[in-house]
């Protein structure tokens, strides 16, 4: 029988090899290299907005008459990364056997995939209608309101991936259920890492400018925004703890692309500065 202590070592250094792998290929990528990806992304947002999008080898998809790119910066793999990496660590501990462990490797990858395309469509959708809105309201700006909406899109996209995950291996185990304030803080701190902490570390100042200043301030507040909303959240809400019965054990709680709510805050036709 295999102990609950094990620690599933081999899952999480396979789960950063195929990390590391995506994260090489995006860097480097072109609009046909992720085409996997923009494709299918393309046709979902073709068939919200209405307009058939077609490919452009050099740019990415775009409608009709170029209102807008969905191009390699926009591709979203930081999120499928990052959805990938934080549920795949953080419940791959629940399964016992190896061959189970395999098999929820699949299982993460396949549905991160699935969500980023759907999310990611989202985001970009919303981003159009902003930019046709031409919102502007002092400080906020169409290219402020596409960062800022791209952050909330992406952070709850992550969010709502682990709460459902989290559930779902938990179902039947309700004692292993993670606590929601700590989903909130770990979610938090993975965003600000791969969006604002690992460009820095691969030089993206130096080469955005106030471009990624405005990005990492943005990101920066979204993600400790949603701490402090769920902590005040919690704070209202609770009440005096009851006392459990005796016996009980209880339960433990665009016009122009993409480029400043991007992968790249950089911009670049490649995914470039990741």
């Amino acid at each position: 029988m295999t102990r609950r202590t094990d620690v599933p070592w081999l899952t999480y250094v396979a789960t950063a090899v195929v990390a590391v792998g995506l994260k090489a290929h995006y860097c480097r990528a072109t609009v046909s290299d992720l085409a996997w990806i923009l494709e299918p992304t393309a046709t979902l947002v073709g068939w919200v907005v209405n307009q058939p999008l077609r490919q452009d080898a050099d740019l990415g998809w775009l409608p009709p008459g170029g209102s807008f790119v969905i191009a390699p910066a926009c591709a979203g793999v930081n999120f499928l990364i990052l959805v990938f990496t934080v549920s795949a660590v953080g419940f791959a501990h629940r399964w016992g056997a190896a061959r189970q462990r395999c098999a929820w490797l699949v299982t993460v990858m396949g549905t991160a995939y699935l969500l980023t395309i759907v999310v990611n469509a989202v985001r970009i959708v919303i981003t159009v209608w902003l930019y046709e809105a031409d919102v502007r309201a002092g400080w906020l700006t169409p290219p402020r309101a596409h960062r800022l909406a791209g952050s909330i899109i992406y952070l709850g996209g992550l969010w709502a991936a682990w709460i459902s995950l989290d559930h779902l291996t938990a179902r039947g185990r309700p004692l292993l259920t993670a606590p929601a304030w700590a989903s909130t803080g770990i979610l938090s701190a993975a965003y600000i890492g791969m969006t604002v902490l690992l460009p820095l570390a691969n030089g993206a100042w130096g080469r955005a400018d106030a471009r990624f200043g405005e990005h990492a301030i943005t990101v920066s507040l979204v993600a400790l925004s949603a701490i402090l909303l769920h902590s005040l959240v919690r704070w209202a809400t609770s009440g005096p703890t009851p006392h459990a019965p005796t016996g009980s054990a209880g339960l433990c709680g665009a016009r122009g692309g993409c480029h400043e709510q991007a992968d790249d805050p950089g911009g670049r036709r490649r995914a470039g500065d990741c």
